[in-house]
């Protein structure tokens, strides 16, 4: 697989599982603690698919040139994903869901973060 298309496959917009989760904590859908740590698991893993595909010589795609020429940023913008997630997680196993909240919005907050500062348009 090529990287772009890598990148493509790996970094949706929102991925599926996310959706869900955004509806329970806005209270859209009903709290069903097992949905969300089931979804949060499955956030947690795709969260770490897709870094390689940034790596030298990978340039293209919706990315900015940004990725590779400042990539000490956008490494830290994936690690703060990364943590946010795993953050995102533990909150689902609690079961506590102001904590849920809390982290669902830092998810978003780190995936828009990196969309404003490392996707082109």
């Amino acid at each position: 697989m090529s990287p772009v298309t890598a990148k493509r496959f790996c970094l949706p917009v929102r991925p599926p599982p996310f959706g869900p989760i955004g509806a329970i904590a806005r209270g859209q859908l009903p709290f069903d603690p097992a949905t969300v740590q089931a979804d949060a698991a499955l956030v947690a893993s795709m969260s770490k698919l897709p870094w390689a595909a940034f790596g030298p010589g990978t340039q293209g795609g919706k990315a900015r040139p940004e990725v590779w020429s400042d990539n000490a940023k956008f490494v830290q913008a994936s690690q703060r994903l990364e943590g946010d997630v795993a953050k995102l997680q533990t909150a689902a196993q609690s079961g506590d869901i102001a904590q849920i909240r809390t982290a669902f919005g830092a998810v978003g907050a780190s995936c828009k973060n990196c969309h404003d500062s490392f996707r082109a348009r």
